[in-house]
């Protein structure tokens, strides 16, 4: 599909498919763009990893909330922190950052969100769980009080949504590119790569304890 230059205008005219999802790329900056999902329209940032190669989608905001220039500029921002080597969903302060910007540009609009996704990580920051939910507090201390990996629980991030529909897109984008471990849909062979490189850590970390 032809790339554009993406604006307010031309997001909102954009046709949305009544399953699956479409992206719409921008012509200015490199990943960004608009996923159209039923009745919903959400800026993306689609990349790849230097150090895995691994592609990896995220969202941004909804249409609803973040004008274009915003959403762009933001894209902008998280291009330059993989361009430098790292990764806006494996670094936890990137992924604080963009989240508490999301939550902002909630406040600022004076929408409330009708979606949420938690992602759920064990102590030495491996993502146990991705799951979205209309109340994420409430499906949070359900996985606490009774998931068989609850022991394992030391970090719950919450990233709001203006519509379920696009709490679901991300979801599923979530679990087929970050492979959380305790996630059956989407996610049914692990990464091998991936394990490779947790494994090499978590070597060298005893190996640096032994000394």
């Amino acid at each position: 599909m032809a790339k554009q230059h993406l604006t307010d205008a031309i997001v909102r005219r954009l046709p949305t498919p009544e399953r699956d999802k479409v992206i719409y790329l921008d012509d200015s900056v490199v990943g960004f763009g608009v996923r159209c999902t039923r009745g919903s329209r959400s800026y993306v940032l689609r990349y790849t990893t230097k150090t895995t190669g691994k592609a990896h989608t995220i969202t941004i905001g909804s249409a609803q909330v973040w004008r274009c220039t915003d959403a762009r500029a933001e894209t902008k921002r998280l291009r330059q922190l993989i361009d430098r080597g790292g990764d806006p969903l494996a670094d936890p302060i990137s992924l604080h950052e963009r989240i508490t910007h999301k939550f902002a540009s909630f406040a600022e609009q004076g929408v409330d969100p009708q979606g949420y996704l938690s992602r759920h990580y064990g102590p030495d920051g491996d993502l146990l769980y991705v799951g979205q939910t209309m109340s994420a507090w409430n499906r949070s201390a359900r996985h606490v009080a009774k998931a068989n990996w609850r022991e394992f629980i030391c970090l719950i991030v919450v990233e709001p949504f203006a519509t379920r529909e696009e709490a679901l897109a991300a979801e599923e984008e979530a679990i087929r590119s970050e492979f959380p471990k305790h996630n059956v849909a989407h996610n049914r062979s692990r990464h091998p790569l991936r394990e490779m490189m947790r494994l090499k850590r978590r070597t060298a970390q005893v190996q640096g304890a032994a000394k």
